[in-house]
């Protein structure tokens, strides 16, 4: 699956949207449940984890995960990896 908007390509932040809209509709369908139903939440929340794993494997498969971090320069990953030092 391809997602494209103008000369960007989105696609290896689609399991990424893909939490974010399941998040929006889980919160959703917890407010209109009664305690009794309570174990939905959970079971929704499972099964959006499976999904953006699939997502994220297909992607990884097909080589779209890759083409996101390759067309990184070498600046923004010195960026990307100072972030996650610790001090010493």
């Amino acid at each position: 699956m391809t997602l494209i908007l103008g000369n960007i390509d989105l696609t290896p932040a689609l399991a990424e949207a893909w939490v974010i809209a399941a998040t929006c509709v889980i919160l959703l369908v917890d407010v209109f449940l009664h305690d009794r139903q309570r174990w939905i939440t959970p079971l929704l929340s499972l099964l959006t984890l499976v999904v953006a794993a699939l997502i994220t494997a297909e992607q990884h498969l097909t080589g779209r995960v890759l083409a996101l971090t390759v067309s990184m320069s070498p600046m923004r990953w010195a960026m990307c990896s100072s972030c996650f030092r610790t001090a010493p």
